[in-house]
């Protein structure tokens, strides 16, 4: 038997909703197989590289996709189930179960989650205009616009009984036709060389976060929902901002308060009293909003130019001040104090270098290269003359300069880089150039290798300032700094011997000074030791002589009063003294026997025919 109308209508439905599910799952996995190509080394550096890496763009279609995807699929679950359940009896509707279409949402929405966020999240950075994938991109994201916004239309042409359980579903396809417009657009004025600014790339971005807030709020309130029935069984996927715009109105926020919490603000006075003094309290609250642009806070490290009409009339310090209120009275602010450097080189201003982001732990940058065999990126070629022979002529050299300068701390000097000077760093390498060439050129190459840079560095800065001075600039220069001055690459080997035999020199000058100092020392120390020794002896020598001097007075003092007393005494005393040590035999001239033994002990063991034998 052929089917019925309504039973063709709700198979065509399905057939479209599956129809479109498998295409927006296709594209996820073609978005996440492009993700993944190019993060191969061989496309690291590809035009779609680029495009993923300097802009939320698969974020983006990754969190559309996988929502897209999930509500469509989780969709034919709840219309797979209405039509599966069995016939209701009186007064027992069917109950429908939820679980299959969270079970098949869930996934889904955790992917867009995390892509969605990430999307949010991703740093952002200037695009090259031109990209070569933007047009293939833009293609792609207007291809899938254009089904989705087929789907959408086929839905909501459907009648209201057959789209009663999807009801919010063609309010996701139109979030959908919107987010892949809008990033359509921005790719297509990219590969169009058109410029669009980095953060319009964001408001795709936040759409999406917002549709997958949305749905998985209502798939978590639908867990605490009682079982549907094949009544009241609705698909959890709604985006309200596109499927009912009019709810948000006033009138229809008021009626949804009324109707299910019972809160009816026609009947409050408070918001009668509102509604009455909104104008005045709004005026109000404007002219103090303006009249308190006149409020001025000035940073620490900057001054502001009080401008009264256009016309300035004051420097404001860093503090608070009030002034007129905008557009009568403006403040421009100003640096204070804030030192600059700036690098004189011959590279263009526009086309800096890499900064400079070493430690000073790290390794040392390539700017800090100063050998001969090579000129640095930040030096200046210079002309100097060169008088050798009988012929003049011009060799070429390098310096490393640099020059730090601030604005003046004066007000007529805050005004003066304010009003006079558009580009610091521009005038100041233009008059750096014109002073350092003017120098060389009226230097000979071998005084300029000569003369000390600080002294270089002295005459260039004076001459800078007073060029700036003339002009009324208002800038100072605090200091100029000559890194280097590098002759020409045909001398460059002789000046390195030059300054190595300088170094040599200066080395064996100071290893003879150290030795000179060394002998010269210990010489002090020995003459210093031989004075010392020669002034403890005529000390020794002198007390020595007053001594005797003082003994020689006493004995003639004693001598004159004892007389030969005195002199025996003394002889006996000398004598007594002589004798200390002195082995003595004393003899008794009253003995009778005229014979001494003198021999040892033994002697007197012999008899006396021995002794007068031996005699």
């Amino acid at each position: 038997m052929p089917p019925s109308a309504p039973d063709a209508a709700t198979r065509g439905t399905h057939r479209s909703i599956l129809l479109t599910g498998i295409i927006s799952t296709l594209a996820l996995i073609g978005t996440w197989i492009a993700t993944a190509s190019v993060r191969r080394p061989a496309r690291a550096h590809s035009a779609f590289a680029d495009l993923v890496a300097q802009t939320p763009l698969t974020g983006t279609a990754t969190a559309l996709l996988a929502l897209t995807s999930g509500a469509l699929l989780s969709a034919l679950t709840v219309r797979y189930a209405r039509r599966k359940a069995t016939p209701e009896q009186a007064g027992h509707p069917s109950k429908i179960p939820a679980w299959p279409q969270h079970a098949v949402l869930i996934p889904f929405l955790l992917i867009a989650l995390g892509a969605a966020f990430r999307a949010v999240a991703h740093p952002l950075s200037p695009l090259a205009l031109g990209n070569g994938a933007a047009s293939f991109v833009t293609t792609i994201l207007l291809g899938l616009a254009f089904i989705f916004l087929l789907e959408e239309r086929f839905l909501s042409a459907r009648s209201e009984a057959d789209r009663r359980d999807i009801a919010g579903l063609p309010g996701l396809l139109r979030l959908s036709v919107c987010i892949l417009l809008l990033s359509g657009l921005f790719a297509g004025c990219n590969a169009a060389g058109t410029f669009v600014p980095t953060w319009f790339w964001k408001v795709p971005a936040f759409l999406t976060l917002y549709g997958v807030l949305e749905v998985t709020l209502r798939l978590s309130l639908s867990w605490f929902s009682p079982p549907p029935t094949t009544e009241t069984a609705r698909s959890c996927v709604d985006v309200t901002l596109f499927t009912a715009p009019a709810s948000f109105t006033p009138n229809r926020i008021a009626e949804t308060l009324r109707q299910r919490f019972g809160l009816d603000f026609d009947r409050s006075w408070a918001l009668d009293f509102v509604r009455k003094t909104f104008l005045p309290v709004s005026t109000l609250m404007l002219l103090l909003a303006w009249t308190g642009s006149g409020i001025v806070q000035i940073p620490q490290n900057q001054r502001g130019v009080y401008e009264r009409l256009g016309v300035p009339v004051d420097v404001f310090e860093p503090g608070l001040h009030i002034s007129l209120p905008a557009p009568f009275g403006r403040v421009r602010l100003m640096e204070f104090g804030t030192i600059h450097s700036l690098a004189v080189t011959d590279v263009p201003l526009a086309a800096g270098g890499i900064a400079d982001r070493t430690t000073a732990e790290g390794e040392p940058p390539d700017s800090a290269n100063r050998l001969w065999d090579r000129s640095p990126e930040d030096a200046s070629w210079l002309v100097a003359r060169d008088q050798s022979g009988n012929r003049a002529g011009f060799q070429m050299l390098t310096a490393n300069l640099r020059i730090l300068y601030r604005v003046r701390l004066s007000r007529q000097g805050t005004m003066d880089a304010l009003y006079t000077v558009a580009s610091p760093e521009s005038l100041l390498d233009s008059l750096a150039h014109r002073t350092l060439t003017t120098f060389f050129a009226a230097e000979t190459l071998e005084g300029v290798m000569a003369t000390r840079r600080d002294r270089i560095a002295k005459i260039v800065s004076e001459k800078l300032q007073t060029v700036l001075d003339q002009y009324n600039t208002g800038l100072e220069i605090m200091a100029v700094l000559v890194d280097t001055i590098q002759p020409p690459a045909p001398a460059a080997k002789s000046w390195r011997m030059v300054q190595a035999a300088e170094v040599r020199a200066q080395t064996s000058v100071a290893e003879e000074t150290a030795r000179a100092e060394g002998t010269h020392a210990l010489a002090q120390r020995d003459a210093y030791d031989a004075l010392s020794q020669s002034a403890a002896q005529a000390e020794t020598t002198r007390r020595t002589a007053a001594a005797d001097t003082l003994r020689m007075k006493g004995d003639e003092a004693a001598w004159r009063a004892g007389g030969q007393a005195f002199l025996l005494e003394r002889y006996l005393a000398a004598l007594k003294h002589g004798l200390e040590k002195a082995s003595l035999t004393i003899v008794d001239g009253h003995l009778s026997n005229t014979l001494f033994d003198l021999r040892p002990e033994l002697s007197a063991l012999r008899t006396p025919s021995d002794a007068s034998g031996a005699q």
